[in-house]
């Protein structure tokens, strides 16, 4: 796994850590550290992201093809213009088949249909940041290059882009507002998609 470049740093959270302790040596050169609590962990992920950063200015060499696939569909999306009364019904169509697994889905697509209609006030950030089928399909595919997903969750991508423009402009106008902010989410992998990744 060390010698993987899309591995830039390992991090052990755990409760107990004398049990990892051998992992920290020179063998294992990408595990940062063993953590027990989560501001020793949240300031090491700071100080590597800023490494990160600074590994990213010098590098000069070749863009990675799915970065570079992936700004280009963004750009396109960008610039579509969607029929939101035929690309809402055939996502939630889309939506049906791939969750008819998960009925727990089915209603919140249904809501989607009913509520969802891009501007601020129905919040594409707030459907993409609730645990469901919105957030789930829409990063499964950015992960794997999906693109007949990517072409379904087209539109709410452009709106949730601009959403988020949106709100960030706000942000930065609003003198009483703290800013930065710093948000964190979490991606959880299948080994399938992660071993996929790793290989790549």
């Amino acid at each position: 796994m060390h010698d993987k470049s899309q591995i830039y740093a390992i991090y052990i959270f755990c409760f107990d850590k004398s049990k990892y302790e051998q992992w920290t040596t020179e063998k294992w050169p990408k595990v940062r550290g063993i953590f027990a609590n989560i501001d020793s962990i949240c300031d090491s992920l700071r100080q590597t992201a800023r490494e990160c950063d600074d590994d990213d200015m010098k590098i000069t060499g070749q863009i990675e093809p799915s970065f570079m696939y992936s700004m280009l569909f963004k750009e396109i999306v960008l610039e579509i213009h969607f029929d939101l009364e035929k690309e809402i019904p055939g996502l939630a169509k889309y939506a049906r088949q791939v969750y008819k697994d998960k009925p727990e889905q089915l209603p919140i697509i249904d809501e989607f249909v009913q509520q969802y209609n891009g501007n601020i006030n129905n919040s594409p950030v707030r459907w993409y940041t609730a645990e469901c089928f919105t957030y789930k399909m829409l990063n499964k595919a950015l992960g794997r290059l999906d693109v007949a997903t990517l072409l379904k969750t087209g539109f709410f991508m452009r709106d949730l882009h601009r959403n988020i423009e949106e709100l960030h402009k706000k942000q930065i106008n609003d003198n009483d507002a703290p800013f930065p902010k710093i948000v964190f989410r979490g991606e959880a992998m299948t080994q399938e998609d992660f071993d996929s990744k790793v290989q790549q």
